[in-house]
């Protein structure tokens, strides 16, 4: 049995790096931890995936992408993964957290509604600027985010009858919106910017409840930020070698 670590302040502060792995020459541009924790997917910009084991640091699997390789993410199945193409227009993935439903989005502004036992996409919206998107935990809403100012709610059930709920905000001139993320509990949406700020607004109203500051991002970067699993505390990374 694997114990269990309860996330606190002192947790955090206490972590420091227990090994580096310097198998990718380039820049290694996405990662995710399998649902158990026991994996870690890998993509690098030299086109290939990598899944290490967590525990030993091991890579027990590599394959090579014809078409590029970005935005991995581990499916419902630990065979399986799913990644985006640096050949083509989409930017961005988001799986069902309960399913095998997933949408896409792209340069082209484009939003697809995809179930990966389908070869063709279920369901297509045609927007206004560049969207970014995710699930809710109980996979039934997704939140859309347009042009950085405006945050679409969908039902599952229902999304090609439009939006249920919309939200609106003053757009930030200095920034851009990047990355959408629920909280664990479904009441909060995190949303990254390629600036120095953060925000979290209320899911149910679309109130803007909080602006995370002084994140270091001199160089624009995209960097997302996310929850951990109890919904206490946000991750986020910072610019490479910044003071």
């Amino acid at each position: 049995m694997v114990e269990e670590l309860r996330i606190s302040v002192e947790t955090l502060t206490s972590m420091v790096p227990a090994r580096c792995h310097r198998d990718n020459d380039v820049r290694i541009n996405s990662l995710q931890f399998s649902p158990d924790g026991f994996s870690l997917l890998v993509g690098s910009d030299d086109d290939t995936i990598r899944i290490y084991d967590a525990s030993s640091g091991i890579c027990n699997w590599r394959v090579r992408s014809d078409y590029g390789v970005d935005n991995v993410v581990f499916t419902h199945s630990d065979a399986c993964c799913l990644h985006t193409s640096t050949t083509h227009d989409v930017v961005g993935v988001n799986l069902s957290p309960v399913d095998d439903m997933f949408l896409s989005w792209g340069l082209d502004r484009n939003l697809f509604l995809w179930d990966l036992r389908i070869p063709d996409p279920v369901g297509c919206a045609q927007l206004a600027c560049r969207p970014l998107a995710s699930f809710d935990p109980e996979g039934i809403i997704f939140a859309v985010g347009i042009n950085s100012e405006v945050v679409n709610l969908y039902d599952l059930r229902a999304y090609d009858k439009g939006p249920f709920n919309r939200f609106f905000f003053t757009k930030d001139t200095s920034c851009d919106w990047t990355h959408m993320d629920f909280s664990p509990d479904g009441r909060h949406i995190l949303i990254s910017t390629n600036g120095t700020v953060i925000r979290k607004i209320d899911s149910f109203s679309g109130l803007l409840l909080q602006t995370l500051e002084g994140r270091m991002n001199g160089r624009g970067i995209p960097i997302e930020a996310q929850f951990t699993p109890d919904g206490r505390y946000v991750f986020s990374g910072i610019t490479f070698f910044e003071r």
